[in-house]
């Protein structure tokens, strides 16, 4: 028989089984996942579909926490009992600050709103026009993907 031996039954496996890989590579799939999130967001914001805004602070606990990214987009209209992200209206304390809240009420074209981990509602008399969407989606501890896609001022 000649030098190359046709009858081994080794054939096609490889020299170093240990660095056979098993499964995908889940680092390029959370990237890749990541990476998807961002530019959907960007398309989103350059069409004005969505809005988006990190909680800073505890007034929505237990439904957000502080550093959560919330999406919100528009609707026909505003119930009791959505979360909204709205501009605090010119003339109000905080005025043209985004804030996310639930609406208590809504009489006579005035939304009052209140954070779920407040007692009382908050000060400002809010309009459809004030509301840039409902919230539909939490994503938790997501709030860096929203500063990933701005610019960074050095200096």
């Amino acid at each position: 028989m000649s030098q190359l031996d046709t009858d081994r039954s080794d054939w096609g496996q490889e020299a170093h089984p240990e660095r056979r890989r098993r499964g995908p590579d889940l680092g390029l799939m959370v990237a890749c996942i990541v990476g998807g999130l961002i530019a959907a967001l960007a398309i989103a914001h350059a069409t004005d579909r969505l809005t988006t805004s990190v909680v800073s602070g505890n007034s929505m606990l237990p439904y957000a926490r502080g550093g959560d990214l919330l999406v919100a987009k528009p609707a026909p209209q505003y119930v009791v009992g959505d979360v909204v992200i709205l501009e605090v209206p010119e003339g109000e304390p905080g005025a043209g600050q985004l804030v996310a809240h639930r609406i208590v009420s809504s009489e006579s074209g005035v939304i009052r709103t209140q954070g779920d981990n407040r007692d009382t509602a908050d000060l400002w008399d809010v309009r459809h026009e004030n509301v840039r969407g409902k919230v539909f989606k939490v994503v938790p501890s997501a709030g860096f993907l929203k500063f990933a896609r701005q610019p960074v001022v050095i200096g």
